[in-house]
């Protein structure tokens, strides 16, 4: 304990009737008056008073002073409060992150952190005193809870408590599945167990088991389980303890398919008759009734979902294109592998995560396995370790981030690890030279996995304009990023890297060389059709600091534009999207050089090559969106054209597009026409203002259509003014254009079911 030499700190009441009361009693060690030399004596007889702050039961001894003393003296609680803050968990475990090193001071200071944070929360003041000398007892549990209770939340020591209250034998006997109970229903505030997802069309009428029937079950029917639910890691048991297969439905499916190897339980996706309309009425959804009346993509892979969890392999579901279907883990020995039945063939598709971080793409997975495969161990650390630096005060973030870089070492494919690693980048965090020790290490292993690492440096690396870039940008690792992905034939990622470069040359001064890389690559991009990059690097082109003004600027976009010819019929739908990215930013410069009537007649240009080009007249215009839905299609005969009335739903955390209904004005009157899609919300209208038509839509789509505008020309064939409509949905980087100034969009057509899925225009010639 430091001493102070404060005076107003002291107990100037000592001997006195109000000894024990004086004004800020903080805790000093006692010194002989006489000398003012520090000493100690055994002490007298005293009274054991017990406080708690914090969470903490801390006991104190009480006693009276002592003769020839100065004893500044203080109430219990107001020395516990002292003795916790010089011993402050949180600022512990910040020293041990600045040390770099994931050593056992390290791991104990987590443990201090997690047990006060558990204690400090609503469901952890249930939780009886012998709850973490319990955990510690099971070395296998302790460890594979505590990364647990970090990375969900002190939710999982309550649930977890509940399980060994039910039946500590098998909890003991089967930790990772325990953990993984008690983190997939961790969700709420309050003592109750929840899952993360519960879909009401699939509750409704069934006996959802809890989460202690669940874990039972499992453990009872080991011998039927096709993974080892004693050695498979509680975060892939993750995507078993979440289902919502009543007991009954599951003994019937280990009685139908228990003969069949795991390999021949893959093609159950396939077992229920596909049908947009199944004649299941108000029979609730069961696994017998899906086999018996079929149905849509949704119901197979709850079907196959249904019997992979009977016979305990974690699985779910992940959404593609216009399509869901089902992943699953298997694990031989010790090596994890994840599958996936998927007839279209998209490369990545969105999951709900079981632990509550909401819909998550199926790369992370993918990570996942790698990691666990690496060294479950490494991951445990490496993991903690990513918590532990999110987990201190801000403050403390930049001395902190140390502890990255060696759980970097420990397991670099560790998910946790790397978020946290580029966002302590990005946000300057870190230390440069640390900062390079760790992108090398990430470079490393994802190199060969740019859907992994490109994510993570499009969030570190800084954009022109950012002051003090932290990130070691470190041209040659770059540099050597390009290199490799051409070398694999990987061109659209060695164009990505290409615009990383001209960002953190523009962020590191050299601007000049920056734009002219950035506008290049742009060019790179229009010729080899990698459309998603044509917009980032000519937006950042038209940002960095010091570079040419927009009069230069705009003489370069005019050359490229010449570089992006105008798409033949054949080329429409590689080209259609690098022409609008193009438009655009020659219309931002034209703008900014105060030419608001040239960038209109931009627009008005570019809708000529569309209409020409870009799906012909009458219904061949492309429908822009994903391939699910039924077709329609609304263009009454003598009819004009005015607008949509659009409702928007959300659809795997973004706003799509729910309805769409076609506006129309007949003899002066105004009438809708039948909407395609569910209407879930308020409707907007989008309508072509007096004077005006519509004459294209630029929309965003993807396996629903997420977002459109449409376009809007005078009726007036001798003015070439352009408006656009409001935007509707979510904005995505691959827009695109179609429409035409010299036709008549006469209505609107594409597909839908619960949700639009896409949608195009129905054009005539002009009279």
């Amino acid at each position: 304990m430091t001493y102070r030499s404060d005076s107003t700190r002291c107990n100037h009441n000592i001997g006195t009737a109000k000894q024990g009361h004086g004004p800020n009693h903080r805790v000093r060690i006692p010194r002989r008056w006489q000398d003012s030399i520090y000493s100690w004596a055994r002490g007298t007889s005293g009274t054991i008073v017990t406080r708690t702050v914090w969470g903490w039961p801390l006991p104190f001894l009480v006693e009276h002073t002592l003769a020839l003393c100065l004893l500044a003296t203080c109430a219990p609680g107001a020395l516990a409060q002292e003795v916790l803050e010089a011993l402050d968990p949180v600022t512990t475990l910040a020293d041990r992150c600045a040390a770099g090193r994931i050593d056992a001071p390290f791991e104990a200071a987590c443990r201090a952190v997690i047990e006060q944070d558990v204690r400090g929360h609503a469901s952890g003041e249930s939780l009886p005193a012998d709850f973490f000398p319990w955990l510690d007892r099971t070395p296998r549990l302790e460890r594979a809870a505590t990364l647990a209770i970090a990375n969900v939340g002190p939710k999982v020591a309550a649930n977890l408590e509940r399980l060994r209250a039910f039946d500590d034998e098998r909890v003991e006997k089967y930790p990772a599945l325990a953990v993984a109970y008690a983190a997939a229903f961790s969700q709420g505030q309050g003592d109750e167990p929840h899952r993360y997802w519960v879909d009401d069309w699939l509750v409704r009428g069934r006996a959802v088991p809890s989460m202690e029937e669940s874990f039972v079950y499992h453990v009872e029917h080991r011998r039927d389980m096709r993974m080892p639910l004693r050695d498979a890691p509680w975060q892939v048991l993750a995507h078993l303890a979440d289902s919502l297969v009543p007991m009954a439905e599951r003994e019937w499916a280990l009685d139908r398919y228990r003969s069949r190897k795991t390999e021949g339980l893959r093609d159950l996706f396939g077992a229920v008759p596909y049908t947009l309309d199944p004649k299941r009425g108000d029979a609730p959804c069961t696994l017998m009734s899906f086999l018996e009346f079929g149905g849509p993509c949704t119901h197979n892979v709850q079907f196959a979902g249904g019997v992979f969890d009977a016979f305990g392999i974690p699985s779910g579901w992940a959404g593609g294109p216009g399509h869901t279907y089902p992943y699953w883990f298997e694990m031989d020995g010790k090596v994890l592998t994840i599958h996936r039945t998927n007839e279209l063939g998209n490369r990545n598709g969105k999951i709900r995560d079981p632990l509550g971080e909401g819909h998550v793409w199926e790369d992370r997975l993918r990570l996942l396995v790698l990691a666990l495969n690496h060294s479950v161990e490494g991951q445990r650390r490496s993991g903690l370790a990513a918590w532990a630096h999110g987990r201190v005060a801000e403050a403390d973030r930049a001395r902190s981030s140390a502890i990255l870089v060696d759980a970097l070492r420990e397991n670099p494919f560790c998910h946790e690890t790397l978020s946290a690693f580029a966002d302590a980048t990005a946000a300057r965090a870190m230390p440069q030279d640390v900062a390079g020790q760790g992108w090398k290490l990430a470079a490393k292993a994802l190199g060969d996995r740019p859907y992994d690492l490109s994510p993570l440096l499009e969030r570190a690396v800084p954009l022109p304009g950012d002051s003090a870039p932290t990130f070691a940008g470190d041209d040659d690792l770059l540099k050597g990023l390009v290199r490799r992905w051409e070398r694999s034939g990987l061109d659209e990622r060695a164009l990505q890297a290409r615009v990383w470069r001209g960002r953190a040359l523009a962020a590191h001064g050299q601007t000049a060389e920056a734009t002219r890389l950035l506008i290049g690559v742009a060019s790179q991009c229009a010729a080899s059709h990698a459309d998603s990059f044509v917009a980032a690097a000519l937006a950042l082109a038209g940002s960095v600091p010091g570079a040419p003004d927009s009069e230069d600027r705009f003489e370069l976009l005019t050359r490229l534009m010449r570089d992006i010819e105008t798409p033949t019929t054949s080329e429409w739908t590689e080209l259609r999207r690098s022409r609008l990215h193009a438009v655009r930013a020659i219309v931002g410069e034209l703008e900014a050089l105060g030419r608001a009537e040239d960038a209109s007649a931009m627009w008005y240009e570019e809708l000529a090559s569309v209409g020409a080009e870009g799906g012909g007249v009458g219904s061949d215009f492309l429908l822009i969106g994903g391939g699910g839905g039924a077709p329609f299609e609304e263009a009454p005969a003598g009819a004009e054209f005015v607008g949509v009335r659009v409702t928007t739903t959300g659809f795997q955390g973004r706003d799509v597009i729910g309805s769409v209904e076609g506006l129309f004005r007949v003899d002066g009157e105004d009438i809708v026409g039948e909407r395609a899609g569910d209407a879930r919300g308020g409707a907007i209208e989008l309508r072509a203002p007096d004077g005006w038509r519509v004459a294209g839509l630029v929309a965003a789509g993807s396996d629903r259509l997420d977002g459109f505008q449409l376009v809007f020309v005078p009726v007036s064939a001798r003015d070439n003014r352009v408006r656009m409509s409001p935007w509707v949905g979510t904005h995505r980087e691959d827009e695109e254009l179609i429409g035409g100034r010299d036709l008549r969009i006469v209505g609107i057509r594409g597909r839908a079911g619960a949700d639009v899925d896409a949608l195009g225009l129905v054009g005539v010639a002009l009279d």
